[in-house]
């Protein structure tokens, strides 16, 4: 990502944080952060990492696809190869592990249900790269 959309980020992030019922030290406390981790988060002192991103969304109830349709809005244009593709595998049948409960009766997942999976497996795999800013 270039400074530029990282800085979009940190203020679309911190605007989403404004405008929900939580403070930053609430927000701070139900993941576990020590004081002043958010305003080390949005100075740029502690580098914002995705994980950061999508912990803070799952606290003030915004989901990262809205999030990230406000961040990066689609442009009218055709969907590029590697998005197509995406979208034939997400068509396919899923593994019954994928699809979680439900799934060997042939029961399709909604669309929250796998965007939770989705953010869970993004927070696994960020998890283990990178820890979470200071406590």
């Amino acid at each position: 990502m270039t400074n530029e959309q990282i800085e979009r980020m940190r203020w679309l992030l911190r605007t989403a944080i404004r405008v929900s019922d939580f403070t930053h030290r609430e927000i701070e406390i139900n993941l576990g952060w020590s004081g002043g981790s958010l305003s080390r988060l949005f100075s740029g002192e502690v580098e914002l990492k995705i994980h950061h991103v999508l912990d803070i969304l799952g606290v003030i109830q915004l989901s990262p696809g809205e999030f990230f349709q406000i961040a990066f809005p689609t442009e009218a244009v055709s969907p590029s190869p590697v998005l197509k593709k995406l979208q034939e595998a997400m068509r396919s049948e899923p593994s019954v592990e994928a699809m979680g409960e439900g799934a060997e009766r042939g029961v399709q997942p909604s669309a929250e249900q796998l965007t939770q999976r989705l953010v869970e497996t993004v927070r696994q795999v960020f998890a283990e790269l990178d820890p979470p800013p200071e406590r």
